[in-house]
């Protein structure tokens, strides 16, 4: 019997078809890596706009200089999501999936 080549003319297989991939033929990784930098743009978003809303409510209360901790806080958010890519790339080509050295 010769072995299973993998479809090439699919252009994206999903994630419950890569789970349900007994013969191990696609990774399953690369969707999740997507998944968990998604889930953390969202959830710095919504951080992020929690976190104005707060501060907004403060400096109505307490004075405007309040608002010179907002570059704080929108730079801790874009060091979380920098993070966090950082780490996805790194898994990303840990497996391969990406050349280690960037072509220019």
């Amino acid at each position: 019997m010769a072995p299973r080549v993998p479809d090439t003319h699919r252009s994206r297989q999903s994630l419950v078809a890569a789970l349900l991939d007994t013969r191990f033929e696609h990774q399953v990784t690369p969707y999740l890596v997507r998944w968990v930098y998604l889930g953390t743009l969202t959830f710095v978003a919504f951080g992020e706009v929690f976190s104005l809303l707060w501060l907004w409510a403060l400096a109505s209360w307490i004075g405007a200089a309040m608002w010179l901790a907002a570059p704080v806080l929108l730079g801790v958010g874009l060091v979380l999501v920098l993070a966090v890519r950082i780490a996805c790339e790194r898994t990303l080509a840990q497996l391969g999936k990406w050349s280690t050295h960037p072509t220019t």
